[in-house]
């Protein structure tokens, strides 16, 4: 990467993990009415943290490693409190969009007069299940009974040039996979690259 480049995303980082822009999509979405103790800003960037440099198992991990982070001395119920809100996956979910739209810079490119330059964008698309425990059969049924009661479908749109996916979707595993491909209008001027199953006339 380009010492310019590396400005650039170190600028990047700073406008998504500032302290005023997630504190203020805390309260829009709900998720914090008042100052705390355990704001927006700093559940948030502990999370992100967690997730970047250890392996998470158990929220006892995240709970530990906010403490580190911010060297507070938060209790399990308050903090387990706040990740129990109904608007904390709001919260994440927003969080997760602002930074997969703004961390992403142009790492591949086709010259001019080759084949795919004809091509504003390739894009790949799939999906991979993974079982879950089977008391959550109801919620995410799995498309095998008899081996994972329980499953999800990760859906991603992959965009190549960028080297970043453009949409991500959880779906119980039994969700058709077609349900989750970019819209055709959204196509214009792609290459578009999905399995051979997702073949659909109506589509095309």
């Amino acid at each position: 990467m380009a010492p310019q480049q590396f400005i650039t995303m170190a600028n990047k980082f700073q406008s998504v993990l500032d302290e005023d822009v997630l504190n203020e999509r805390g309260q829009q979405v709900g998720f914090a009415k008042r100052e705390r103790l355990i704001t927006p800003f700093r559940l948030g960037l502990s999370v992100v943290a967690s997730m970047a440099t250890q392996q998470v198992q158990t929220l006892a991990d995240l709970h530990r490693q906010f403490n580190e982070l911010w060297e507070l001395e938060s209790d399990d119920k308050a903090f387990y409190k706040q990740l129990r809100k109904s608007t904390s996956p709001e919260f994440f979910r927003t969080s997760l969009c602002h930074i997969m739209s703004q961390l992403t810079m142009k790492v591949l490119g086709v010259e001019a007069g080759q084949a795919f330059s004809a091509f504003n964008r390739l894009l790949l698309q799939d999906g991979s299940s993974f079982a879950l425990h089977e008391a959550l059969a109801e919620v995410f049924p799995g498309r095998f009974n008899a081996v994972s009661p329980a499953a999800v479908e990760l859906h991603c749109t992959l965009d190549v040039l960028q080297d970043a996916p453009i949409t991500i979707a959880l779906s119980p595993d039994t969700d058709s996979e077609h349900d989750y491909r970019p819209e055709p209008k959204s196509l214009r001027g792609d290459l578009f690259l999905a399995d051979r199953g997702y073949l659909d006339l109506a589509y095309l």
